[in-house]
């Protein structure tokens, strides 16, 4: 070794031939010869350090490392591409899990919104977020409402891949009304994989401008043309027995087996056990007797505050369930209704006793329906067990 030190920045800058003032004697000592003259050196150093010629050759040697300047908003914008991807992404997957667990994105409010809010927690980790959300370009409506309709195209696509793979498939269809009162089409598709396990896929719900079985089955054959599925591999269809559904000159079902053949109809499960329970309860008037009251006893208690907060109390103090809404057309719906009522049933007795001894205007009410819940419950209560010894709600 030489035992002397040079500078980086100014020995950088005369190698490469572009020192301002290579030729001046003072700085030859940081740049050709080396500086080895100790005494007084921190002082030499810090007046080197200062000086113009060494803020210059730090100024041309950084700037020889330095992309132009075009580079340099390339790269700043792939970096602002990059980091707005991020963000977009993490919006996605937000969206998606509200969509998976059912949750609505917007609220009364735009800021008190599931989506915002759920963001606004992920930026406790990301702070980049923060901005993301102030700025707001890609909160908008639209295209939240497009990123939600790619989702749900991307998972049909899939779906209907996977059909695809089975082969042979059968479809179902019901129709339906919704709260705008518009006439809809529940398309439903049926496949068994190679491990004989039977999968049912919602494809979606398809507007009716017409409830004519010639209409609903240009509307079924459209969706399978957009599916990419042939109705030639269909192997079933399952409908209601409504007529426009299931006649079998002109019914939908007529229709498409004129296409095919091998597609055959077959009443809905559901729907003909239906059928079936609505006959029993007009051939038993028992059992018709007992959906009524359950359902207006029921109703009574759920529809006022005061009863209500009664049947609480006293279901906290018996460690009882709560009554369950009976709905009209679901019968796996009203099973468990009932099933509330009996194991309540001695809780409902006593809030119906309370309720009488109070008077008011449903006294005269209530001692009715006492008087009916006894009688018309009797045939499904079990008689060994009293319903306050039967949680499971077994008869």
């Amino acid at each position: 070794t030489t035992e002397k030190v040079y500078c980086f920045y100014c020995r950088t800058a005369h190698k490469n031939g572009y020192h301002p003032q290579a030729n001046k004697m003072g700085e030859c000592s940081f740049t050709v010869r080396g500086f080895d003259y100790w005494k007084n050196s921190l002082a030499k150093f810090e007046k080197h350090e200062s000086s113009q010629s060494h803020a210059d050759c730090v100024y041309l040697v950084k700037q020889q490392h330095k992309p132009p300047v075009v580079t340099q908003i390339s790269l700043a914008h792939q970096n602002q591409q990059a980091q707005r991807r991020k963000m977009l992404l993490i919006q996605i997957q937000s969206i998606k899990y509200l969509l998976h667990q059912g949750l609505a994105l917007r609220g009364h409010v735009e800021v008190e919104g599931n989506l915002i809010q759920l963001l606004k927690l992920i930026q406790n980790d990301v702070n980049e977020l923060s901005s993301w959300i102030r700025e707001g370009n890609y909160l908008s409506h639209d295209i939240i409402n497009e990123i939600c309709e790619i989702i749900s195209l991307t998972i049909i696509r899939e779906l209907i891949k996977e059909i695809k793979d089975r082969r042979f498939y059968s479809i179902i269809c019901d129709e339906t009304t919704d709260q705008s009162g518009l006439e809809q089409l529940c398309f439903t598709i049926r496949s068994v994989d190679n491990e004989f396990i039977v999968h049912e896929d919602v494809i979606g719900f398809y507007q009716l401008s017409s409830q004519h079985a010639q209409h609903i089955t240009e509307v079924i054959l459209d969706i399978l043309i957009r599916c990419g599925l042939d109705i030639k591999l269909c192997r079933g269809q399952g409908f209601d027995g409504a007529s426009t559904m299931s006649g079998h000159l002109s019914g939908v079902s007529a229709r498409i087996k004129k296409l095919n053949p091998k597609a055959y109809y077959v009443h809905c499960n559901a729907h003909s056990l239906y059928l079936a329970l609505q006959d029993v309860t007009r051939e038993a008037p028992s059992v018709a007797s007992a959906l009524d009251i359950t359902n207006d006893i029921i109703n009574f208690m759920k529809k006022s505050l005061k009863r209500l907060h009664l049947l609480d109390k006293l279901a906290e103090l018996n460690h009882h369930s709560n009554l369950k809404l009976l709905c009209p057309t679901r019968w796996t719906v009203r099973a468990s209704s009932i099933n509330s009522l009996i194991i309540n049933y001695e809780l409902v007795e006593t809030s119906l006793d309370e309720i009488r001894t109070e008077g008011g205007p449903p006294r005269s009410w209530t001692i009715r329906i006492r008087g009916e819940l006894s009688y018309s419950l009797l045939f499904v209560r079990s008689p060994s067990r009293s319903p306050s010894r039967s949680p499971s709600g077994s008869r």
